[in-house]
């Protein structure tokens, strides 16, 4: 688990964490001197206070402070601190070549460009005697601005001698750039219905509590997707098999190198080349990634910088033709053994002198291939073929050039007129193609069919380049305005790639400092946000937030809109410290705009008073919503549906309170507010159903709360369709319903089934996903599997470690449940081992007695451990520390039962025995409370 981050590093500003790799951890990090953003890797503790693994991370730093290239990753300064020493890097933004290659056609120019300055910093590379050793596409990435770069010389050595490289892998090496790529929970960014430029403001929701799954915010009617990620390119795991690594997430800005294979060489699998594990043993042997290696390195022998040049000539295979040069289906044994031997699948269809430099490069033996600045030569021969070809074409352009020149006078005369005629052809442009669009929807064209909303999405979607050519700016608007309305159905997938196009059409048209991106840039950023996807979202706010403080100054209200984001993404980590301030100054923004009571003032209200129910102030709470309330009231009627948003956070604040009977008539006006204006049938009536049966069942009450669960759950397939991410949450409540019933095989399918759909449409590393797995393991813990819990327990744990923040409630109940099955399977250094990681994690001292539950379990379980140890009076001590977190008075089941279970182990059975009682008369079934509540 990520320790806490520090917060100043010498002059850098640490903005937040990266990830984690073998040696250590990646910040993203400002350097308040030189006014830049840097990358900060830090070698772990336990790394640090080992001699070799510092001699490593010291080598890795020295290699790369004598590569000062263009196309290389540049080390800006190392720093020895008391706690942790740093490597300060450059922050690379951009796409790896490997993703580029995945999803864009690139032209034959543009290859040769990538590949001459791959070449070119090699060259500089080989220059100073430094061989990278595992060159491959995830290493080099292409940026924004049209940069090429050579990153992870994390296995690099120097040469001791002529042609050789020595020396032990540098472990953990150097930051990768990476592509956009990271993960929210239920979080509230703006939703975009205004027009390209200005989103509207948003609304709050509610995240998901710890252990239970509170109410949602009906603002929201869906929940989105993320792409299915498995292991990335080139990694094999450190840890057990079939756990996630801290690779198999989608990374942000800064990439970690590959973390290294330790022991003996990986067990062999079915694995695709560009999924060929690395494999890193003792030094001298096998280092490297398989699908790139060079038939020395494969042999474990003595590698030279003319392994690079291999590895060069098998990216330049898979560059040009677009297929791997080792076979997809192969094991890595034999992609091992194939390297070996210098055998690749054959090349076709190239540039006769490029497939011969594929081959020069591709020799078995390493004397017989170029050199890199040979290497350059030759790209450039071949570059300058068609230039030859194409040199009378150029020449007559260059006639037609000069008399365009003498008609810009005229054109400029008729600038506005053409402009006019623009906007006119492109509105008429428009129009017939929705007319076209709606046109598959009569009935002689649909065969008297009923044509549904997804099938003219759907046609929309692959008709907006054919019907629409020529109007980019159209094309835009309608991409983006189907790929929302994707987002809101849960259709993640056919979303993304509309809402990427949108954006980088504008972006081309306008340029990266527009304020004509800034609402493509929240278009997407809200869906990454959705998928829990906080790296990618997390950038895409920053920038539509500078653009609109450049455009607009800091003091401009709509600047609040981008605050509204970014404090939501923060609250979706956990991170409450960050998204505080960010709220207060967007509602001092809207305060100082409207000088009366003003719909924009409300909803800032709402979000800031959520945020305080969240962090336990309560009054506090109640104050803000309450105000909000009465403005949306006055201004907009008792029957808008931003009503029904301050009426849930308020009689959430209220149940938390403990004032139930009112929190229940706050939750029926909410749902009568919405059954009313949008219907009975209307997703967010769903949501309002959900709350209502959360509050019912927290405080026991399962006969009421399950026919609001099946209610939501029938709206929720109905209108959003049985792959909705939103019906998952409705289905993880109500199996939690039953699994407290005892209705233990009704509980497992209704949690598998969340679970499946959970992982198609938000990914294998959802939030979302950790918190139903979670649940999952809660059932079998229960029922006394620990064996059957552990997985579930440790694939949640996997996932929100990528996520969610160290102090996070979720992460840390997660944790004590993983740790209590362990105990139960009487592995007690696994459990302390675990236990120790969140044990000195502080929740804080504005927690709410909700956020503050994870941390009493983990006592509780920690005092077992004590008692397992023979270490009896610690433990008492521990469970008693605990019980005096626990807030007694709470209606919710899951502190009464913590609150039985503390007291049968302080011997207090008595008491124990009352409140297990109490527990159990609500229809409860816990094998572990019916113990204390029968007498012995």
């Amino acid at each position: 688990m990520n320790p806490e981050l520090p917060r100043q590093i010498g002059r850098i500003r640490i903005e937040g964490s990266l990830g984690k790799g073998g040696m250590g951890e990646v910040f993203v990090g400002f350097d308040e001197t030189l006014e830049r953003r840097v990358a900060l890797k830090a070698i772990r503790d336990e790394r640090r206070v080992d001699p070799e693994s510092r001699a490593r991370f010291q080598r890795e730093a020295r290699v790369l402070s004598r590569l000062d290239h263009p196309g290389i990753c540049r080390l800006y300064d190392y720093v020895e601190g008391d706690e942790a020493d740093y490597l300060v890097l450059e922050l690379i933004e951009g796409e790896s070549l490997k993703d580029v290659l995945d999803h864009d056609e690139l032209t034959w120019d543009f290859k040769l460009y990538v590949a001459e300055m791959i070449a070119d910093a090699l060259r500089a590379a080989h220059a100073q005697g430094i061989a990278h050793r595992d060159l491959k596409p995830e290493n080099v990435m292409l940026t924004e601005s049209g940069e090429v770069k050579l990153l992870d010389f994390g296995l690099a050595s120097w040469m001791t001698g002529p042609g050789t490289v020595s020396g032990e892998p540098l472990d953990g090496g150097p930051l990768d750039g990476g592509p956009l790529d990271g993960g929210p929970l239920d979080g509230g960014p703006l939703e975009d219905g205004s027009p390209e430029g200005e989103p509207s403001e948003g609304q709050s929701r509610e995240e998901r509590a710890p252990t239970e799954s509170p109410a949602t915010n009906p603002e929201v009617a869906a929940t989105p997707t993320t792409d299915a990620v498995g292991v990335p390119d080139g990694v094999v795991s450190e840890s057990k098999p079939g756990a996630f690594t801290e690779a198999d997430f989608e990374r942000p800005t800064v990439l970690l190198s590959d973390p290294p294979f330790q022991g003996p060489m990986a067990p062999v699998a079915e694995v695709s080349p560009s999924s060929a594990p690395v494999l890193v043993t003792e030094a001298g042997a096998v280092m490297g990634t398989v699908a790139y290696m060079s038939p020395e390195q494969a042999r474990g022998e003595r590698v030279t910088v003319a392994s690079d040049l291999y590895s060069f000539g098998l990216l330049l295979q898979e560059l040009f033709t677009g297929l791997p040069a080792q076979p997809r289906d192969a094991t890595v044994l034999q992609l091992l053994v194939r390297a070996s031997q210098g055998e690749t699948e054959p090349v076709a269809g190239l540039d006769p002198d490029l497939a011969q430099l594929v081959s020069d490069l591709c020799s078995l033996a390493p004397e017989d291939r170029p050199t890199a600045p040979q290497v350059i030569d030759r790209l450039r021969a071949i570059e300058s073929k068609p230039r030859r070809r194409r040199r009378r074409l150029l020449m007559a352009l260059v006639v037609l050039a000069l008399l365009a020149v003498a008609l810009k006078y005229t054109l400029d005369l008729r600038q506005e007129r053409t402009a006019a005629l623009e906007a006119r052809r492109e509105a008429e442009q428009v129009s017939d193609f929705l007319v076209g669009l709606f046109s598959v929807s009569d009935p002689g064209t649909a065969r008297g069919r009923t044509v549904t909303a997804r099938e003219l999405l759907d046609a929309g979607a692959q008709r907006i380049g054919r019907d629409l050519a020529g109007q980019p700016l159209a094309q835009s608007r309608l991409m983006a305005s189907i790929g929302r309305v994707y987002r809101q159905l849960g259709l993640y997938d056919e979303a993304r790639p509309l809402l990427e196009e949108a954006l980088a059409i504008r972006r081309a048209r306008f340029g990266d400092n527009s304020p004509e991106i800034v609402a493509s840039l929240d278009h997407l950023a809200n869906l990454y946000h959705d998928q829990g996807r906080f790296g990618l979202a997390e950038p895409l706010y920053l920038r539509a937030l500078e653009i609109r403080e450049a455009e607009l100054g800091p003091e401009h209200p709509n600047v609040a809109a981008s605050l509204n984001n970014l404090a939501f993404l923060y609250r979706a980590r956990g991170d409450n410290e960050r998204a505080e301030p960010l709220l207060r100054r967007a509602l001092d923004l809207y305060r100082q705009h409207h000088e009366g009571p003003h719909p924009d003032v409300a909803r800032a209200l709402n979000n800031l008073g959520d945020l305080e129910r969240a962090r336990g102030r309560l009054p506090e709470a109640v104050v803000l919503l309450e105000e909000a309330l009465e403005v949306q009231r006055r201004l907009l009627g008792n029957s808008h549906p931003e009503v029904a948003v301050a009426l849930n956070n308020l009689a959430m604040t209220r149940f938390q309170q403990g004032e139930l009977v009112e929190a229940e008539g706050l939750y029926h006006q909410m749902l009568t507010l919405l059954e009313t204006v949008l219907g009975p049938e209307h997703p967010n009536v769903a949501t309002a159903l959900n709350n209502l049966a959360e509050l019912h069942r927290a405080r026991g009450g399962f006969a009421a709360a399950e026919p609001f669960y099946l209610r939501a759950a029938a709206i929720q397939e109905s209108s959003l369709g049985v792959g909705h991410p939103s019906l998952a949450v409705t289905l993880d409540n109500l199996a939690q319903l039953q699994a407290a019933r005892g209705e233990w095989n009704i509980a497992r399918k209704t949690f598998d089934r969340a679970i499946a759909i959970q992982e198609q449409s938000l990914g294998p590393l959802a939030p979302e996903l950790a918190l139903t797995l979670h649940h999952r393991a809660d059932l079998e813990a229960t029922v006394g599997d620990p064996s059957a819990a552990e997985p579930f327990y440790r694939r949640a744990l996997e996932i929100q470690e990528r996520s969610l923040a160290a102090a996070h409630p979720s992460l840390v109940a997660t944790g004590a449940g993983l740790a209590s099955v362990l105990l139960d399977q009487q592995r007690l250094v696994e459990a302390a081992t675990l236990l120790d990681l969140f044990l000195g994690v502080d929740p804080g001292s504005a927690a709410s007695p909700a956020e503050r539950r994870p941390w009493v379990e983990l006592g509780w379980v920690e005092g077992r451990r004590r008692q397992a140890v023979g270490d009896s009076d610690r433990a008492q001590a521990i469970w008693q520390a605990a019980l005096d977190k626990l807030d007694s008075t709470s209606p919710a089941v899951a502190e009464r039962r913590l609150q039985a279970l503390l007291l049968v182990e302080l011997g207090r059975t008595d008491e124990a025995r009352d409140v297990a009682r109490e527990f159990l008369d609500l229809g409860l079934d816990d094998p572990r409370l019916s113990g204390i509540a029968t007498p012995k």
